[in-house]
């Protein structure tokens, strides 16, 4: 069940603060998620921080030994694009509901940055009525033949095909060849799909597969920065065992997942609404475009959203001094209702 209308997120607060426990799936720079959760805690008195910091990243935040109100998960490799990165953020939710008592969970990166008094999100969240902030849409029912709804196609096909990864071959023109299959392969997503990700340098290739145990569902590809209350964690986490190994074949499952999952779920209400801005996808992608710059953050300021991403101390450190002036100037205004 879809809620109706986003506003009542922003309402005014209520006058009791839920628990939330902040789950960041992490990849680099340890002292950067050291920064956030300490934001965050700074942010949000009653919040737990949940950590998994990728096992090929080297050392742990903290050293290991994290703060009073944070944690750290076992820790697995996280490749880009196949089940690991669902594992990872299934491991966090695992140890909350097991170990936390906390009505809310919600999943950024170690890239995020909070653009608002979290305390007063946190409150009209929980009153808004809805189990889950979710972006996320239907997909097609089936795969097309032809150019008609690229993007509806290669969604669907990363979600439905099984998929297997190889690397560049070392020969150029046996990449170049490959590059010329894959173009085509845009034509024929039902019978095959090529993909090149420059991030692992390697190709994936989905073939066709049976739709059990997933026969006749609905399928869903969203935002993998969400948050759900304790209820919504739960259904997610007794997902039958079936299901999840098939989706644990598909490609980029962290799109499709848990955003399926918890669409299966009648009981539950769903927004859609954003809860993080990110800069808009230039027409011709660049290195770097997804780094937030200070032109951005008016857009971000409209949005209402509760995070922004991706933020870099290092490259950028002036956005963070810039969005942290803000949100501490209105925590000291009263009647704000973005706080």
């Amino acid at each position: 069940m879809e809620a109706d209308s986003s506003s009542r997120l922003h309402g005014e607060s209520s006058t009791s603060t839920p628990a939330v426990a902040y789950l960041l799936l992490t990849h680099k720079d340890p002292e950067q998620v050291e920064a956030l959760a300490a934001r965050i805690l700074e942010l949000s008195p009653r919040a737990q921080i949940v950590v998994h910091h990728d096992l090929k990243a080297g050392d742990s935040p903290w050293n290991g030994h994290p703060p009073a109100r944070a944690h750290l998960v076992d820790r697995i490799k996280v490749e880009w694009g196949d089940w690991s990165i669902v594992d990872a953020t299934l491991r966090m939710i695992r140890f909350t509901v097991d170990r936390l008592d906390a009505d809310w969970l919600v999943v950024v990166s170690g890239e995020h940055w909070p653009v608002v008094n979290l305390e007063t999100w946190e409150q009209n969240l929980d009153r808004s009525g809805v189990d889950a902030l979710l972006p996320a849409a239907p997909l097609p029912r089936r795969l097309r033949f032809g150019r008609r709804d690229l993007d509806g196609n290669r969604f669907l096909a990363r979600c439905i095909h099984r998929w297997v990864k190889f690397g560049r071959p070392r020969s150029e023109v046996a990449h170049r060849a490959i590059s010329g299959i894959s173009k085509a392969s845009l034509l024929t997503h039902p019978i095959v799909k090529l993909e090149f990700s420059l991030r692992n340098d390697a190709w994936f290739l989905g073939v066709p597969r049976r739709r059990d145990p997933v026969r006749g569902w609905v399928l869903f590809k969203g935002s993998e920065w969400f948050a759900c209350n304790r209820r919504a964690a739960r259904i997610l986490l007794a997902t039958q065992p079936g299901v999840t190994r098939w989706f644990a074949h598909s490609h980029i499952p962290d799109e499709s997942y848990v955003q399926t999952v918890l669409h299966r779920a009648p009981e539950l209400v769903i927004d859609h609404s954003p809860m993080t801005w990110v800069p808009p996808e230039p027409d011709v992608p660049a290195a770097g475009w997804m780094l937030l710059k200070a032109a951005d953050l008016p857009a971000v300021a409209a949005s209402s959203v509760a995070f922004a991403r991706k933020v870099d101390p290092r490259r950028n450190p002036d956005v963070i001094k810039t969005i942290d002036a803000e949100v501490d100037g209105r925590r000291t205004s009263v009647g704000d209702p973005r706080g």
